[in-house]
C-alpha cells in the first residue's frame, strides 16, 4: 500500500491497483466529481489500475498502469485535455497533456 497527503486530503493506493481517497474535497482533491461535499472514504476512478500517486496541498494526481497521468483538484497550470488551461478545479481525474518539446516531438515520460 501506497499513502500520500495534502494538506486536508489523503490517498492511499492499494497493491492490486485501486486508489482510495478521504478528507477536504473542496476544491475537488478527492476525485468525487462533487463540489465541496466531504464524503468519508471514495474509490478514485473506478475501474481504473493505478501504479503511483502523489498530494500536493489541494490537488492530487495518480500515474495509471498504461503510463497516462490524471490530475484532479486545484488545478490553475496544468494543461488537461482537451488541451486547455482549466481555470477550475478538477473534481475528477482529468488526464494530462503534455506539451511537445523543442523541436516538435512530443515530451515523453
Amino acid at each position: 500500500m501506497q499513502l500520500a497527503a495534502g494538506s486536508s486530503h489523503c490517498l492511499a493506493l492499494r497493491r492490486a491497483g485501486s486508489l482510495w481517497a478521504w478528507g477536504e474535497n473542496g476544491f475537488g482533491q478527492l476525485g468525487t466529481g462533487l463540489a465541496a461535499a466531504d464524503p468519508p472514504f471514495v474509490r478514485v476512478g473506478r475501474g481504473q489500475q493505478w501504479r503511483d500517486i502523489a498530494a500536493g496541498r489541494d490537488a492530487s494526481v495518480g500515474l495509471q498502469a498504461d503510463g497516462s497521468y490524471w490530475l484532479w483538484g486545484e488545478n490553475r497550470t496544468v494543461r488537461t485535455e482537451p488541451s486547455v488551461q482549466a481555470p477550475e478545479p478538477s473534481r475528477q481525474p482529468t488526464r494530462v497533456v503534455f506539451p511537445p518539446a523543442p523541436g516538435g516531438d512530443s515530451a515523453a515520460f
